[in-house]
């Protein structure tokens, strides 16, 4: 508690738990925190770690960087703390984790969904984080001469594994789901064998 009434300072909100795609922003200057960027990745890295308070350890790590998703150090270590949450075994963290990735890869959205798309069945708990941060990100996408036919190939591609012989229906409905952000609309019908998943 005394660790999320501090984030709530820091971030000038009240609510550092919320689901929140807004634009990011900070009442505080990360710079002026040199050890912060070690603070968030040990939070990140106690998910594996057994017990709740582990758990929800994670969730104001994960919200002080939606604010700040470029104002600290150790970036790629950053992004692949938030990549490995997206596999939990917690929904809530997988979903929070989803928005966390779509906001820190956000110039480089189009290559992010083709790369997420591919993300093994054999692990339902990934599969479903990099469903959801597919999402995520195309709501914000802009679909163009040069990237759509990539991203409904990749997508025409997976329907296959991801609908047809998927045994989970949690990642079977995350993948038509995905189907339906606004950006892909006026492209479904160019994806074959997509009339029998969306009405």
């Amino acid at each position: 508690m005394l660790f999320r009434a501090l984030l709530d300072r820091m971030l000038g909100t009240n609510e550092a738990y919320a689901n929140d795609e807004s634009p990011p922003q900070t009442t505080t200057s990360m710079s002026k925190m040199p050890d912060l960027t070690s603070i968030i990745l040990r939070l990140l890295s106690r998910q594996s770690e057994p017990g709740f308070e582990a758990v929800e350890g994670v969730f104001p790590a994960l919200q002080l960087l939606q604010r700040a998703p470029q104002s600290l150090g150790r970036q790629k270590e950053i992004v692949n703390a938030v990549f490995g949450l997206m596999g939990s075994r917690h929904w809530h963290v997988r979903d929070k984790a989803a928005q966390t990735y779509a906001m820190l890869v956000a110039t480089d959205v189009h290559d992010t969904v083709i790369c997420l798309l591919n993300t093994s069945s054999n692990d339902q708990n990934a599969l479903h984080g990099a469903l959801l941060c597919c999402r995520y990100l195309l709501r914000r996408a802009t679909l163009d001469a040069e990237t759509e036919p990539a991203i409904l190939w990749a997508l025409q591609e997976a329907i296959p594994r991801l609908y047809h012989t998927n045994p989970c229906p949690v990642t079977q409905f995350a993948f038509v789901e995905l189907l339906t952000v606004l950006p892909l609309q006026p492209f479904l019908g160019k994806i074959r064998g997509i009339r029998s998943m969306v009405p």
